[in-house]
């Protein structure tokens, strides 16, 4: 039995003609469900391939500064593009009826988190030049529930 517990590639992925006439698998399948599956850990799951085809069907609704939708629906499958960022960048939180919208910027404090926003830091270290590079007391996304900051976490034993 296999580790997938008996199931084959072609029972969990569409197959599909190619050009040459053979067959492999949908593209969309394997973001759908395999992609989309191993992304849930670092919060890359709320993009699929019917919200990425529509940001390509319809690029002309995307502000190129921002990257953010302006509006707009598509017109193949009826979804509302209005505030989604142009590919949905990670981290793109949820599942996609969750319609997170993507986050351009990785330190964004100003918009919620579910908005885009976000406070991310990088762990490589907590000090330079005898300045703290943690985020300190009042340093928070809009609407976060936690305001003062946020301490360093180690993973040690």
């Amino acid at each position: 039995m296999s580790s997938s517990g008996g199931r084959t590639a072609k029972q969990n992925l569409r197959v599909v003609k190619a050009k040459g006439g053979y067959d492999e698998p949908s593209m969309e399948d394997t973001l759908a469900n395999e992609i989309n599956r191993g992304a849930w850990t670092i919060g890359y799951t709320g993009q699929s391939p019917q919200r990425l085809q529509a940001h390509m069907r319809n690029m002309e609704v995307f502000d190129v500064k921002t990257l953010r939708a302006k509006g707009g629906k598509d017109a193949k499958t009826g979804y509302d593009l209005t505030g989604d960022y142009f590919g949905l960048p990670w981290p793109c939180y949820g599942n996609p009826a969750l319609k997170h919208p993507g986050s351009a910027n990785l330190y964004e404090t100003s918009k919620h988190v579910m908005d885009g926003g976000g406070n991310f830091r990088a762990i490589f270290g907590i000090e330079r030049d005898g300045v703290n590079l943690l985020a300190e007391d009042g340093s928070h996304s809009k609407g976060a529930e936690i305001t003062t900051g946020y301490p360093q976490f180690d993973t040690c034993c």
